[in-house]
């Protein structure tokens, strides 16, 4: 007879405490091997003992396939221990445990309905049957399944719980109160049972009774914190922010997490716009631990909304060697050096602010708009350029970069970016009239007047586009009727000074110089140093025989820009 002492020692060699058994077992086999075979039939127990061995054994090797995550060597390993033996419940309970947590729940309910023949009232196995059929959508025989447990082991609270938790999965309020309602009066002291309820009712909208049960579960236990973050964000959401800091400062001092507490209140804090308030808080905080990363933040983000520029500076550069990578820390500081006019080491640290954070986007913007203050327009575009190669949902970049490219004479490349905006946002009706204004720069006026119409047809009261169209009919002297239409409605829309000249522009060119006066007086009120709109009042003035006033204002537009022929003659024509 082959002595098997090998497989014996494969096994246990994964047992813990292995190295005093290995060596019985070792001297066992020796002796054992030693001996001359003496064959005899094992008794019934003998056997049963046997085969319960070979089922605690397959038992044990499933473990150990789970420990290693090898799933389906752990259902083969199980399987094999209930060909040993059959009659155990807990097995099938195990294998049905595993079969659910991979979403098999059939296979689970099979192999429960096997435990439960065995043992009808095996517990493990009617609480796991419950689960399955709540996981298939069952949910009448879960709470049927669990009522059922419920009726012969009435002190788990965990029963009650689950079935309070499915009847709000139905929304039957009143079914959930009542389970609920029900363990408490079995143990009143059930902190668990009490946030279940008020959960309940914020849920159902009962807030008040929701606060107060919330208030009697942390005068049971005020040491949890599990019970102040719910009433916590309750009484944010019922704006009841005075209670909410009540609160989280009760929290930080019963607690064992006084920062985090103390986070809570001053992000509250902050959200409000009660910055001193929140700069007491989070001083608070840093003086406990100089360390806190993310208090170092937020008074960094709090000077920022004080425009304490440097301090804010100061912050974050005391938060960036414990997360020296950090998007938004390196955002942040570039920001505070922006506004403190330092425009280089702003641009380095933009720069550093890493895609996909979503913080890249605003910084290709702060980066084109510090650009543009140090009047590298070529730069600031490229910034905006990027920013569309990431994302192209907002229209505002492809204005934005066209008006750079407008700045810089670069009409072509903002024609480029112009359909490639409209392409993306088809509806958009200022895509339409910023090409409209490139057109018009170019000198192709017919592409022009054609583009203000679209833009109107998509936005009648577009003022931009109303305005642009009356102007252009003004100077040429054309639709003039219409033209004063359109200004009129600009007009009344947006009474800005360039509107208002040219409602009074209009009003000359039909030669009805009265009513010309006031908008084009008003314009001059509105933007005292544009030119144009002291030339057009200057003619009127001259049209009006205001001779004097005419002279005032021409000499007024050549103090501003005295390279200008045209009011230089007309100015000479009235002095002659």
């Amino acid at each position: 007879m082959a002595c098997r002492g090998n497989t014996l020692f494969s096994f246990w060699r994964f047992v813990p405490g292995r190295f005093f058994l290995i060596g019985s077992l070792l001297l066992l086999m020796m002796t054992a091997c030693s001996l001359p075979p003496k064959p005899s039939p094992l008794s019934v127990e003998e056997q049963q003992r046997y085969q319960r061995a070979q089922a605690y054994l397959a038992y044990a090797d499933a473990r150990l396939h789970l420990i290693d995550g090898d799933v389906d060597a752990a259902i083969e390993a199980l399987q094999r221990a209930v060909t040993f033996d059959d009659q155990s419940p807990y097995l099938f309970a195990v294998l049905a445990s595993i079969h659910l947590d991979r979403g098999q729940t059939q296979q689970a309910q099979d192999y429960l309905n096997q435990a439960l023949v065995l043992e009808p009232h095996h517990l493990a196995s009617e609480l796991m049957l419950a689960d399955v059929y709540h996981a298939q959508g069952k949910t009448d025989q879960a709470i049927q399944a669990f009522r059922q447990v419920l009726d012969r082991h009435p002190d788990i609270e965990d029963v009650y719980l689950h079935i309070s938790r499915l009847y709000l999965s139905l929304q039957a309020y009143d079914k959930a109160e009542q389970i609920l309602l029900q363990w408490l009066k079995r143990q009143p002291q059930s902190v668990d049972g009490l946030m279940e309820l008020a959960n309940l009712y914020r849920l159902r909208g009962d807030y008040q009774q929701a606060i107060t049960t919330y208030r009697q579960a942390i005068e049971l236990t005020p040491h949890d914190r599990r019970i102040y973050l719910p009433l916590g964000r309750l009484l944010e959401q019922q704006r009841q922010f005075d209670e909410a800091l009540t609160l989280y400062d009760e929290a930080a001092r019963q607690t064992e997490d006084q920062a985090y507490f103390d986070h809570l209140g001053s992000t509250l804090l902050i959200e409000q716009g009660r910055y001193s308030e929140a700069l007491q808080r989070v001083e608070s905080i840093v003086q406990h631990d100089p360390a806190d990363v993310e208090a170092l933040g937020k008074l960094g983000y709090i000077y920022i909304e004080l425009e304490r520029w440097s301090e804010a500076e100061s912050m974050f550069r005391q938060a960036l060697p414990y997360h020296p990578v950090s998007s938004q820390l390196f955002y942040w500081l570039a920001f505070a050096l922006e506004h403190q006019q330092r425009w280089e080491e702003a641009i380095q640290y933009y720069q550093l602010v890493e895609h996909p954070s979503a913080l890249k986007k605003e910084a290709l913007v702060r980066m084109s708009v510090t650009y543009n203050h140090m009047n590298n327009l070529d730069k600031a575009a490229e910034s905006l350029v990027h920013l569309l190669e990431l994302d192209q949902s907002d229209v505002r970049v492809f204005l934005q970069l066209v008006s750079l490219y407008q700045r810089s004479q670069r009409y072509d490349d903002a024609l480029s970016v112009l359909d490639r905006g409209i392409q993306r946002h088809p509806k958009v009706d200022d895509l339409y009239y910023s090409q409209g204004v490139i057109f018009e720069l170019r000198g192709l006026r017919d592409r022009t007047e054609q583009l203000m119409r679209e833009t109107l047809t998509l936005n009648p009261q577009h003022v931009g586009a109303l305005n642009h169209l009356a102007y252009i009919y003004a100077e040429s002297g054309e639709h003039l009727d219409e033209a004063l239409e359109m200004a009129r409605k600009a007009a009344q829309l947006a009474p800005h000074a360039a509107v208002l000249d040219t409602l009074g522009w209009v009003y000359y060119q039909l030669g009805d110089y009265e009513q010309a006066r006031e908008p084009l007086e008003q314009a001059v009120k509105k933007s005292p140093e544009d030119v144009l709109i002291l030339e057009h009042l200057a003619d009127l003035y001259r049209k009006l025989l205001l001779t004097q006033e005419a002279q005032r204002i021409y000499r007024k537009a050549l103090e501003l820009q005295p390279n200008l022929p045209a009011v230089v003659k007309k100015l000479q024509d009235l002095e002659s």
